[in-house]
């Protein structure tokens, strides 16, 4: 029951997130109009080309997550993939990225393994996304517009200085994760870490293999894995430069644009929010675009339909994929 309670607070706090920022975001926006006439005057072929070439990406997700655990499970590529697939849906439908309890159910019923160690392996993954989304930003740094976190600042309500605690408290974290994964320097961490065999022992088994998946990275892993990562970013954000086509965000350097956008856009789903992201990415992912240049209205109509193509369709494919698994599994 305290479970399930939690689980309703966190979700109803994550939809109260999104609400806010969108809110926000409509507010900003003086013509709703010409949004919408944006978002109605794209090519559907575009949309789809744009779709096929994120979808590409999945296969570089699966190989990334497979690589993370393959020494301690084995697992077929495509009943893999099928569980990567529902995991995005999964997200996509579920608040608070509760779904990543869901993807751990979906992989049960594929095959039968440790769900504490299985969710390390899963947070490895999304650590290894931010740490790519970080290298990015070191590669643009010296470019970043002057007014992008002054911008972002003022459109959240906050200041800049908290802002950059944010990005160094997440670069610190990466900085410890990556130092953790030397054998030595875990090996003592894992001594802080409290045994609870004089309440449960189940809890400490537990707690073993969750950290055995968080640090299951090997030495000449840690490399592969964030090529890996780099290269399902580099993927997601051709898939923006498609639909900018069609949007013509008139900015002066449109590969900073982007690049910026695909990287804050994406952090934004650190933030706790409703199903897919959305309300953060839609706010963040504007003000990163106003901050290039671009006008708000096409802005908005951008970061509304690269986040349609980024939830809709793999939403509906995961929930094939789910439903062909848990049928199979069935019968």
């Amino acid at each position: 029951m305290k479970i399930i309670n939690s689980n309703i607070l966190k979700a109803l706090f994550g939809t109260s997130i999104s609400l806010i920022c969108f809110i926000v975001f409509f507010n900003k926006i003086e013509d709703l109009g010409a949004v919408a006439e944006s978002i109605f005057s794209v090519n559907l072929f575009i949309l789809l080309i744009g779709f096929i070439i994120y979808f590409f990406s999945i296969y570089f997700r699966t190989l990334r997550w497979n690589l993370i655990f393959k020494h301690n499970i084995k697992i077929d590529f495509l009943p893999l993939t099928r569980i990567v697939i529902s995991g995005y849906m999964f997200n996509n439908l579920i608040p608070a990225r509760l779904g990543e309890l869901a993807r751990l159910y979906h992989f049960n019923l594929v095959k039968k393994v440790d769900k504490s160690y299985l969710f390390g392996t899963i947070l490895v993954e999304r650590i290894t996304d931010v740490v790519a989304l970080f290298i990015f930003i070191a590669f643009g740094i010296f470019f970043i517009p002057e007014n992008l976190l002054t911008n972002l600042a003022n459109e959240l309500g906050t200041s800049t200085n908290l802002i950059y605690v944010f990005l160094y408290f997440l670069g610190f974290s990466i900085f410890i994760f990556i130092f953790l994964q030397i054998e030595k320097v875990r090996n003592k961490f894992l001594k802080f870490i409290p045994k609870f065999g004089f309440i449960n022992k189940k809890l400490d088994s537990i707690i073993d293999s969750f950290f055995k998946g968080l640090f299951t990275l090997e030495k000449n892993k840690i490399i592969n894995i964030l090529i890996l990562a780099i290269i399902v970013w580099v993927i997601e954000f051709s898939m923006f430069f498609i639909v900018e086509t069609q949007i013509n965000l008139k900015v002066n350097n449109i590969f900073l644009a982007i690049l910026f956008f695909g990287v804050f856009a994406n952090l934004s789903g650190i933030i706790p929010s409703t199903s897919g992201g959305w309300g953060p990415f839609e706010l963040i992912g504007t003000i990163v675009l106003v901050s290039f240049g671009a006008d708000r209205e096409s802005a908005a109509a951008f970061t509304i339909i690269v986040h349609l193509i980024l939830w809709l369709p793999i939403s509906l494919i995961g929930l094939l994929c789910f439903l062909f698994d848990l049928r199979k599994k069935a019968l």
